[in-house]
């Protein structure tokens, strides 16, 4: 019988480029994991709400068992056809403008909200809408809608066209707050910063020990 001694390295005892072997690991289990705890979407979810969109819902079934509700947000990275879309309801939103002024700071957001605004203002606050996706693919052009009045009128085309493009600039945000995350977590500053707070070891040449 043989025994073989291994020597073990914390982080910041590795050399350079066996620390870049070590992110690597650590990028590829965080993109495993990326987005499959519900945690992507709540600052969409705040703003929707604000702006007047009630997201529809889904189950997603739980490794251990039960299932946790999510909203019908589909997005995808970094691959052909990358984007956003979403599913569920329009209506106006009483202050919506200056409540989305008041929990973001983001411009983008402000002009969605006054165009939401002005365009219910042609119709006396009374638009509403239901916007599907085509279930095939994820970003902003894969989302439709259905405008109507509540007294069952339909919008105007060229209305119906300006609502649908203020979805998708909303898609759009969605896409880029889930983009920059991603940008955040894999970012060499933060990798560092979880691999020494887990105490990772790992051998000599970055390779993580089993």
């Amino acid at each position: 019988m043989k025994t073989r001694t291994i020597n073990l390295y914390q982080f910041d005892e590795l050399s350079d480029s066996a620390k870049e072997k070590a992110r690597q690991w650590w990028r590829d289990c965080e993109s495993q994991e990326f987005g499959s705890f519900g945690d992507l979407t709540e600052s969409a979810e705040t703003a929707a709400k604000l702006l007047g969109i009630e997201f529809g819902w889904h189950d997603v079934p739980l490794h251990g068992g039960g299932r946790r509700s999510e909203p019908n947000i589909y997005w995808q990275l970094h691959t052909q056809g990358s984007g956003a879309s979403f599913e569920g309801r329009y209506s106006y939103s009483v202050g919506s403008a200056k409540n989305i002024r008041s929990e973001f700071g983001d411009e983008t957001l402000h002009k969605i909200a006054d165009d939401l605004v002005a365009l219910q203002k042609k119709y006396g606050y009374k638009l509403s809408a239901t916007i599907a996706a085509n279930g095939r693919d994820v970003h902003k052009y894969a989302m439709s809608l259905d405008c109507v009045k509540r007294n069952g009128h339909v919008c105007a085309t060229d209305d119906d066209d300006a609502l649908l493009e203020l979805m998708r600039d909303f898609a759009d945000w969605i896409y880029k707050g889930i983009d920059d995350e991603w940008t955040y977590r894999m970012s060499d500053e933060n990798v560092d910063d979880a691999i020494r707070a887990n105490e990772y070891d790992f051998r000599e040449n970055g390779d993580r020990d089993r």
